[in-house]
């Protein structure tokens, strides 16, 4: 049997402490310093973090000041639009036309209304008006009336609509004319604006209540007519 020589068992312990050393970096010190370096990683992110919200904490009432401007325009801009727009807001606006224009409407299409854009809950909310907390909805409303009426007669529809109490964009007109009578007949394509989320209520037109049986469902009287009945009342 080979003894072992004391420089041997010397060599062996040496080896064995290399061992224990590499076992001991690999196992604990680099997994401790693996750790450290995450530590220090997240700690910058949140010294950013901390920094960013001192920022705006200091800037609070630049921000609030800045705020106040801004939520009276937003006030003002959605005081314009009603709170939604329905089969009889459509009908007024063609009586509307046909009381103050020399415009004859014979059909209006009434089609559902859209949402154009939708602002969510959160991002409403997360503004901080107490005003509005609700899902805020654009909502665009179109329909077309049919109708006869001169070019002069044209021009009076299209500046009652722009003076209609009612957010109303023309998006088209389609007509044509007869050059012996100089009536055109065709259609106003229209859309209607209203706005759903604000703490506005839906206010109904006033329309003028009809016996079952008249033709004259809106109680539109011609101008002309009327001028006649006051003298024969006379």
């Amino acid at each position: 049997m080979k003894k072992i020589t004391s420089k041997q068992v010397f060599t062996y312990v040496v080896l064995l402490g290399i061992l224990v050393f590499v076992a001991a970096y690999f196992f604990g010190y680099k997994k401790n310093v693996e750790k450290t370096e995450a530590l220090e990683l997240s700690n910058q992110k949140l010294d950013q973090r901390v920094k960013s919200l001192k920022k705006y904490y200091d800037e609070e009432q630049e921000y609030l000041n800045k705020m106040e401007p801004m939520t009276k325009e937003i006030d003002r801009i959605l005081a314009q639009y009603p709170a939604d727009i329905r089969e009889e807001d459509i009908i007024i606006q063609a009586v509307n036309l046909q009381m103050g224009t020399p415009v004859q409407i014979n059909n209006i299409t009434l089609p559902a209304s859209s949402v154009m854009k939708n602002i969510p809950e959160n991002v409403v909310t997360g503004a901080g008006v107490e005003t509005y907390q609700k899902p805020i909805d654009f909502v665009k409303r179109k329909t077309n009336y049919t109708t006869q009426l001169d070019y002069p007669g044209l021009k009076n529809v299209v500046q009652a609509l722009f003076d209609s109490n009612y957010l109303i964009s023309i998006e088209r007109l389609t007509y044509s004319g007869s050059q012996e009578t100089g009536i055109l007949s065709g259609t106003l394509d229209l859309s209607f604006y209203s706005v759903r989320g604000t703490d506005k209520e839906y206010v109904a037109p006033v329309m003028i209540p009809y016996e079952p049986g008249t033709e004259n469902i809106f109680g539109y009287v011609d101008p002309e007519e009327e001028e006649e009945g006051e003298e024969n009342a006379q």
